[in-house]
C-alpha cells in the first residue's frame, strides 16, 4: 500500500489454484449487440479479489455510453475495444492530441476478454505505458496506440513501474496475448491457458511467478544484500526506513519524519513503538499528528495517543471514507455540516472549534503547515475554499472553471505560499486531469490539464510533492519540477538521474535531508543538483 493511499496493484491473490472468467453470464467471444439491443458500452474490469474456494474472479460491467447524432461512441479505454473496429480520428487542435473510436453497432463493437485478464493479472492494459519512439516523426497520442498495435510489449514502450512484469506469466499465455494484441488474433479464448496457471513464491526473492522457474533469478545465484546508498549521475539515493510489513501513511513535520506501517500483526511507528495490535485492515484511513496516530473508518476518527485513553470523534464522509486531515499541529475534520478543528480545553482535556460551514457527506478537506483546501460537489454545484490552520472562518470565493463530468478521484499537495489541486474527472467517456493552483488567498494562479495515463506529469494524481512555491512530480521517467509562469504551470526542470528510484504511484515529501521516496515497503531520500538538471 503506498503511503496514505488505496491498495498497492500487487495486492492480488495470485497464489489461487485457478482462474475463472467471469464474463456476465456470457461466452467471451460473444458480442454484445448478439446479447442486448442497445447502444455500445464501455467494460470496467473490478480488482481481483480471492475467496475461501482459491479462485480468482474476474467480474465485468457494462457502463452505457450515449453516442453522438452519427452513432459514435467516444473511446476512454481502448484496452476493451477491438482495434479493427476503429475509424481513426486524430483532432490535432488538442494540445495532447485524441483518437475517437467508432464503433461498429452491427457487430458489437467489444474488446476480448483477454485485455480485462491482462488487466487483472499484470495490473496494466495491452496499451498501458509510455511510447518513447526514437523517432519523432513516428511519435503519436497516447489514444492513437491501439489503431498501430503499439502495446506494452514494444520495445520502445517504458513499462509502468507500478505494474507486474510480464515476465511471471507463462510463455504461451505471453505469446496468445501478443497475438492478440499486436497480430489481430481472434477467436475462441483458449480456456486451457487459465486452466494450467498456476502460481508459486519464488523461495529466494518472494515473487509470485507462474514460470517453471523464477525468471527474476537462478538458484545459483548469490544472495545480495540491498544496498544502503546509490548514486547515479546527478542524484544521490540513501535507505532511511523498511519494513517487512506495508507502509500505510507518511508525513513530515518540522522536518520529521513521521511513518505509521503494518508489521508483525500489529500498527507501529516510525521508532517500532506498537499503536494497536491486529491484521491489516484495508477499509481505515490513517493520519498522524505528532505522536498521535489517526485512524478513521465509516462515520468515526478514533486518536490513539502514548500514555492516554483512546479519543473516538463522529465525522462525516467526504464520499470515499471518513474526511479529516492533520498538518502535524492541528487535526481538522468534518462532522454534521461543519468544519471541526482540534482545541485545548479549559479543563485540560481535548475539544474542538468550529471553523465554518460544509456540505455533509460530499466534503475532501486537504491541510498544509499554514492553511487548508476543501472542495465539495452537489449536482452541477462545485464549491473549492480555503481555511486558515490557525483561525476560524473559510473563503468559498474561489474560482473554479468548469469541471463537466463525475469527479472520480481528487488530491491536493500544499505548502506555506500554494495549494495544488489536482482532480480526475469522467465525461462523455474521456477521463482527464486536472491541476488548479491555489495561493493562500485564494486566488487561481494557474491550471493545467492532461489525459489521464498519458505519461506526463499529470497523467497520474498521485506522486506530487509541494514546496517553496513548486510542485514536484514523480513519474516512471524521473522527477520533474513544475513551475507557476504568466498563468501556466511549466516544467522548469527534470530529473531523469532519480528515474531508477521512484516511480508515479509513488508518495514524494519535502524533508530536511531532501526528497523523501515513500514506497510500499521502504522509504528513500533524493539529494539532487539542480544546477545539472535538464530544462530551462
Amino acid at each position: 500500500m503506498c503511503a496514505g493511499g488505496g491498495a498497492h496493484p500487487r495486492q492480488l491473490h495470485l497464489a489461487a489454484r485457478a482462474v475463472e472468467p467471469v464474463v456476465d453470464r456470457c461466452g467471451p467471444d460473444q458480442h454484445l449487440a448478439d446479447r442486448q439491443r442497445l447502444v455500445p458500452a464501455r467494460r470496467r474490469a473490478q480488482p481481483l479479489g480471492g475467496g475461501t474456494t482459491g479462485h480468482l474472479v474476474l467480474r465485468v460491467e457494462l457502463e452505457h455510453l450515449e453516442p453522438d447524432a452519427e452513432g459514435a461512441v467516444p473511446l476512454v479505454e481502448p484496452l476493451v475495444v477491438d482495434p479493427r473496429r476503429l475509424e481513426q480520428e486524430i483532432d490535432l487542435v488538442s494540445p495532447v492530441g485524441r483518437a475517437v473510436g467508432r464503433l461498429d453497432q452491427a457487430r458489437g463493437g467489444v474488446g476480448p476478454l483477454a485485455a480485462l485478464l491482462m488487466q487483472a493479472l499484470l495490473c496494466v492494459g495491452p496499451y498501458g505505458g509510455v511510447y518513447r519512439p526514437r523517432d519523432a516523426a513516428r511519435r503519436m497520442p497516447h489514444a492513437a496506440r491501439p489503431l498501430h498495435r503499439i502495446t506494452v510489449f514494444h520495445a520502445e514502450v517504458q513499462y509502468p513501474k507500478p505494474a507486474t512484469r510480464y515476465e511471471i506469466l507463462p510463455d504461451d499465455l505471453l505469446q496468445y496475448l501478443q497475438r492478440v494484441f499486436e497480430k489481430d488474433e481472434r477467436g475462441p479464448f483458449p480456456a486451457a491457458l487459465l486452466e494450467q496457471l498456476r502460481f508459486a513464491a519464488c523461495p529466494r526473492c518472494a515473487v509470485e511467478h507462474a514460470r517453471v522457474a523464477c525468471p527474476f533469478c537462478t538458484p545459483s545465484a548469490a544472495a545480495r544484500p540491498r544496498a544502503v546508498m546509490t548514486v547515479r549521475g546527478e542524484v544521490l539515493c540513501t535507505q532511511l526506513f523498511s519494513t517487512a510489513g506495508v507502509i500505510l501513511h507518511a508525513s513530515v513535520e518540522k522536518g520529521a519524519l513521521r511513518i505509521l506501517h503494518h508489521d508483525g500483526g500489529a500498527y507501529r511507528r516510525e521508532d517500532g513503538a506498537v499503536v494497536l495490535r491486529g491484521d491489516l485492515d484495508p477499509s481505515w484511513r490513517f493520519g498522524i499528528q505528532g505522536a498521535a496516530t489517526l485512524l478513521g473508518r465509516g462515520g468515526e476518527l478514533v486518536v490513539l495517543s502514548p500514555a492516554r485513553a483512546p479519543e473516538r470523534l463522529s465525522v462525516d464522509s467526504d464520499g470515499t471514507g471518513p474526511a479529516f486531515a492533520s498538518n502535524g499541529r492541528h487535526r481538522f475534520w468534518t462532522a454534521a455540516g461543519r468544519l471541526l478543528r482540534d482545541a485545548s480545553s479549559p479543563l485540560g482535556g481535548a475539544s474542538s472549534e468550529g471553523i465554518g460551514d460544509v456540505l455533509s457527506g460530499q466534503t475532501r478537506i486537504w491541510a498544509g503547515p499554514s492553511f487548508g483546501l476543501g472542495l465539495y460537489r452537489a449536482s452541477n454545484l462545485s464549491v473549492a475554499f480555503t481555511f486558515d490552520a490557525e483561525r476560524r472562518g473559510i473563503n468559498d470565493g474561489l474560482r473554479l472553471p468548469p469541471l463537466p463530468g463525475q469527479l472520480v478521484d481528487a488530491a491536493c499537495a500544499l505548502d506555506e505560499r500554494r495549494a495544488w489541486l489536482l482532480l480526475a474527472l469522467q465525461h462523455g467517456g474521456r477521463k482527464k486531469h486536472l491541476c488548479l493552483v491555489y495561493s493562500r488567498a485564494g486566488a487561481l494562479e494557474a491550471s493545467a490539464e492532461a489525459t489521464a495515463g498519458d505519461g506526463s506529469w499529470l497523467g497520474t494524481l498521485r506522486g506530487k510533492c509541494a514546496t517553496q512555491g513548486m510542485l514536484l512530480a514523480a513519474t516512471d521517467s524521473g522527477v520533474a519540477r513544475i513551475d507557476v509562469r504568466d498563468g501556466t504551470l511549466e516544467t522548469t526542470r527534470e530529473f531523469p538521474d532519480a528515474e531508477p528510484f521512484v516511480d508515479a504511484a509513488c508518495q514524494l515529501l519535502a524533508g530536511k535531508d531532501g526528497l523523501y521516496v515513500v514506497g510500499p515497503n521502504q522509504i528513500t531520500t533524493l539529494k539532487m543538483n539542480q544546477s545539472r538538471a535538464t530544462g530551462g
